[in-house]
C-alpha cells in the first residue's frame, strides 16, 4: 500500500492537474479491458479506507497551500528536485514560507526505517515543519538541513508550521 501512497502523493503534488481515478482511493485494479471498470458502489463509499485518507489529507495541504497564495503563484511555481537517488526523491514547491517538501520512494512497505538529511529545503534554521500525512512536528537543524525519517516506505510531506495556522490541517 505504500507504493500506491507515494504514486497518490506525487500525483496530488507535482506540477499540472492531478487526477484521482475512481475507484483509486479504493485500490481498485478491475482487471484488462473491458473488466477493468470495477463497481465503486461495492466498496461501500468507504471514507476510512487508506488511500481515502491519504487523498483527502493531500487535497487538504494543496488546496491550503493554493490559498495562500494571494496571486495564485502556487499553482504555477515550478517544482524543484532537491535529492534523488535509485530509490528517493525529494520534490520542493512554492515559494519561501509556504513551500511544500515531499519524500517519495519506491521501497515499499517492507523497508526497514531510514533517514535523509535534506539541505535545499528553504526552511528556516531551528524552524519547526510538520510532516502533514502523519500531523508530526519535526524541528529543521541548525544547519538549515531536514532529517527526514522514511517509516515503511510510506511519502513525507512537510510544510511550515508557523503558515499551518488556522488550516485545520493536523489540528492547526
Amino acid at each position: 500500500m505504500s507504493l500506491a501512497e507515494n504514486v497518490i502523493a506525487f500525483t496530488l503534488l507535482f506540477d499540472g492537474i492531478p487526477i484521482i481515478y475512481s475507484g483509486q482511493e479504493h485500490h481498485l485494479d478491475g482487471g484488462v479491458s473491458p473488466l477493468d471498470r470495477e463497481a465503486i458502489w461495492l466498496t461501500g463509499y468507504d471514507t476510512s479506507a487508506t488511500l481515502y485518507k491519504v487523498i483527502a489529507q493531500l487535497n487538504a495541504i494543496r488546496k491550503f497551500a493554493i490559498s495562500q497564495d494571494s496571486n495564485g503563484s502556487y499553482v504555477v511555481y515550478q517544482a524543484i528536485v532537491n535529492y534523488y537517488d535509485s530509490n528517493n526523491i525529494v520534490i520542493r514547491k512554492g515559494y519561501t514560507g509556504h513551500q511544500i517538501v515531499a519524500v517519495y520512494n519506491n521501497f515499499g512497505s517492507g523497508k526497514a526505517e531510514y533517514t535523509l538529511s535534506l539541505t535545499g529545503t528553504q526552511y528556516d534554521a531551528s524552524s519547526t515543519v510538520m510532516e502533514v500525512l502523519s500531523c508530526t512536528e519535526v524541528t529543521v537543524g541548525n544547519d538549515g538541513a531536514l532529517t527526514a525519517t522514511v517509516k515503511t516506505g510510506l511519502p513525507l510531506v512537510y510544510y511550515p508550521l508557523s503558515a499551518l495556522s488556522g488550516s485545520g490541517i493536523c489540528g492547526q
